[in-house]
C-alpha cells in the first residue's frame, strides 16, 4: 500500500495533461464495432486515415499548384510552431502547413509546461516563457485525494510552487492548449502558417523533399479536393501520433502501429465560477484517484483567467469502453456522457460527481489514451531530408506530463542543429547540408526522448493496476533526470533495464490501431 500512494503523489505531482492528436481509427481488437466517419475537430483532431496512400502519378496529374520552400514543417500543433519560431529567428525559410481550416480559438485540454519544456521554450525564443507565465497559472500547491476501496479518504497537501522553483529554477505552469497555440503563432510573421493543407504522400529525393497536399476544406467542381505539390530542401514531420509521414516511412507497420492503452479520459476547460465552491484552491490542482473498482483519477486544475481545466480518467480497460459514448473513438459534446459518468463517481467522491454535472454537456471531449512505442528511426529513407518531431516521433502516454515538453526539447534540438549547419554554410543557403543537420538532431535528441517515451507509456500502464516494479527512490531520480535537475542522480542501469524490458501491448488492455 505504501508503494501504491507514494506511487500516486508521484503521479500527481507530475500532473497529467491532454495533449496528444487523435485521429479516427479500428482497433485490432474492436474492428467489427467502430465507426470511421470523421467528426469534428479539437487539438486532439479526430481526422480519417486513408486505408491507402493514393498512387503518386495521379495525385501528379491532379495537382493544380505548386511551390517551393526551403523547409516545410507538416503541421500546426505546438512543435510545428514552436520549430516555425526557431528557424525564422535563425533566418532559415520555413512554412507550416497545418491541416485545420484555422488555429484554435478555444479547446478542452491543458498543457502542464515544467522546467525542461520551459528550457526548450527559452532556446526558441527568450521571451516565451514570460509569455506563457502572463498567459497562465503558475503552480503552487497539489492537493491529492486518496480514495480506497471502503470509501475512505485521505487528502495530501503539497507546496510544490517553492520546491519547483527551488530546484530547478522555475515553476510549472497551466496553460489551456488554444491560448498557447495563439501565444505561439502570435511570434510568426504572416504567411508562415498555411491552413487547410494534409500530407498524403511524400517522396525523399537526393537533392529535395516533395510533399504531396490536400485541402480538404475545398473541392473544385471535378477533380475533387484541390491538391498541391511543395518542393522543399528538407521537412520536419510535426503531425501527431498518427502522422501521415510516419505511416508511410513505415508502411507495414512493423511493430510501429500506434497504441490504444485501454483507458478512457473526459475533459474541459469551464469557466471556474460555474464549478462548486473550493474544488481547488487558487492556483492549485486538485488531483483524486479512485483506488477500488473501477480505478479512476479526476482532476481539477487552475487554469488561470478565471477558467479551470476538469478531468476524468478510467484505466480499467472493460469499464473505460463500456462508458464511451461513441464506440471508443470519442468525440466532443457526445449525449449521455454525464449521465455515464456521474453515477462512477457519485458512490466514492461526491464532490467529482457534483463537478461533472455542473459541466455543460456540450463542452464535454471524450477520447481514448493512445500513444507510440519508440521509432526504429525518426529520419526518411533513403536520403533522410524528412524527419519527424514531437508526437510524430515520440507520442506517448499523457501520465507524466511530457507530451508537450518532450515536443519542446525536439523541436528545440532540431532547432539547434538545423541553426548551426546553417552556420557552417557561411549562411548560404545553397550550400547546407540538411541531411546531415537532420542527423545531427536525430543523434542528439533520440537515446533520451526513447528512454522519456518508454517511461511514459510503463507509467501510463501501471495506471490501470497501480503496480509498478520500480521503487519509489528510483521514480523521483527518473523524473529529476527527465526535468533536468542533477545529472548525478540519474536511475540506475537496472531501473533502465526494468523500463527497455517493458513491453505496452503485453499490458491488459493495450492494443494497436490499425
Amino acid at each position: 500500500m505504501i508503494r501504491v500512494i507514494a506511487l500516486i503523489i508521484i503521479q500527481a505531482l507530475l500532473h497529467l495533461t491532454t495533449t496528444a492528436t487523435t485521429t479516427a481509427f479500428t482497433f485490432t481488437t474492436l474492428s467489427s464495432t467502430m465507426s470511421t466517419t470523421p467528426v469534428e475537430d479539437t487539438e486532439w483532431g479526430l481526422a480519417q486515415i486513408p486505408s491507402q496512400l493514393p498512387n503518386d502519378r495521379n495525385l501528379v496529374e491532379e495537382e493544380q499548384e505548386e511551390e517551393a520552400v526551403e523547409v516545410a514543417i507538416i503541421g500546426g500543433g505546438l512543435a510545428g510552431l514552436a520549430m516555425a519560431i526557431g528557424l525564422t529567428r535563425a533566418n532559415i525559410p520555413c512554412k507550416v502547413f497545418e491541416r485545420a481550416p484555422q488555429l484554435r480559438s478555444n479547446s478542452q485540454g491543458i498543457l502542464a509546461l515544467q522546467p525542461n519544456g520551459m528550457r526548450a521554450l527559452e532556446n526558441i525564443h527568450p521571451d516565451l516563457p514570460d509569455m506563457i507565465v502572463q498567459a497562465g497559472c503558475e503552480r503552487e500547491e497539489l492537493v491529492i485525494t486518496t480514495i480506497q476501496a471502503d470509501g475512505s479518504q485521505q487528502d495530501t497537501i503539497k507546496k510544490t510552487g517553492l520546491e519547483i522553483m527551488q530546484k530547478y529554477g522555475r515553476k510549472k505552469v497551466g496553460l489551456t492548449w488554444h491560448k498557447m497555440q495563439q501565444l505561439l503563432a502570435s511570434l510568426l510573421p504572416d504567411g508562415v502558417v498555411v491552413t487547410s493543407r494534409s500530407l498524403v504522400s511524400f517522396q525523399d529525393n537526393e537533392h529535395e523533399v516533395i510533399l504531396h497536399l490536400v485541402d480538404n476544406h475545398h473541392h473544385s467542381t471535378t477533380n475533387g479536393p484541390k491538391r498541391t505539390r511543395v518542393r522543399a530542401k528538407v521537412a520536419l514531420a510535426c503531425d501527431g501520433v498518427f502522422s501521415a509521414a510516419r505511416r508511410q516511412m513505415f508502411p507495414d507497420n512493423n511493430n510501429d502501429a500506434p497504441l490504444y492503452f485501454g483507458q478512457l479520459n473526459w475533459a474541459t476547460v469551464i469557466d471556474t465560477d460555474k464549478l462548486p465552491p473550493n474544488v481547488h484552491p487558487p492556483s492549485a490542482v486538485h488531483y483524486f484517484v479512485h483506488e477500488g473498482q473501477p480505478r479512476w483519477m479526476s482532476m481539477l486544475n487552475d487554469g488561470g483567467s478565471g477558467q479551470t481545466f476538469w478531468q476524468f480518467r478510467v484505466a480499467d480497460p472493460e469499464m473505460a469502453l463500456s462508458l464511451s459514448r461513441n464506440k471508443g473513438r470519442g468525440g466532443l459534446g457526445l449525449p449521455g456522457v454525464k449521465e455515464t459518468l456521474i453515477p462512477v463517481a457519485q458512490s466514492s467522491c461526491p464532490l467529482v460527481a457534483e463537478a461533472i454535472a455542473c459541466i455543460p454537456e456540450n463542452q464535454i471531449f471524450e477520447r481514448s489514451i493512445v500513444g507510440r512505442r519508440p521509432a526504429a528511426t525518426w529520419l526518411s529513407q533513403p536520403h533522410g531530408r524528412l524527419a519527424l518531431v514531437g508526437d510524430s516521433a515520440h507520442g506517448m502516454h499523457p501520465n507524466i506530463a511530457q507530451g508537450a515538453n518532450s515536443s519542446f526539447e525536439s523541436a528545440a534540438a532540431a532547432v539547434t542543429a538545423m541553426a548551426e549547419e546553417y552556420q557552417k554554410s557561411g549562411n548560404n543557403l545553397q550550400e547546407v547540408d540538411w541531411p546531415a543537420a537532420l542527423r545531427t538532431y536525430q543523434e542528439r535528441r533520440k537515446p533520451k526522448a526513447d528512454k522519456v517515451q518508454r517511461w511514459a507509456n510503463m507509467m501510463g500502464c501501471s495506471q490501470a493496476t497501480g503496480l509498478v516494479d520500480v521503487p519509489k527512490e528510483e521514480m523521483a531520480k527518473m523524473m529529476d533526470w527527465i526535468l533536468g535537475g542533477d545529472p548525478e542522480n540519474h536511475p540506475s542501469q537496472e531501473t533502465m533495464d526494468i523500463i527497455f524490458a517493458f513491453d505496452p501491448s503485453s499490458h491488459p488492455g493495450v492494443s494497436e490501431i490499425l
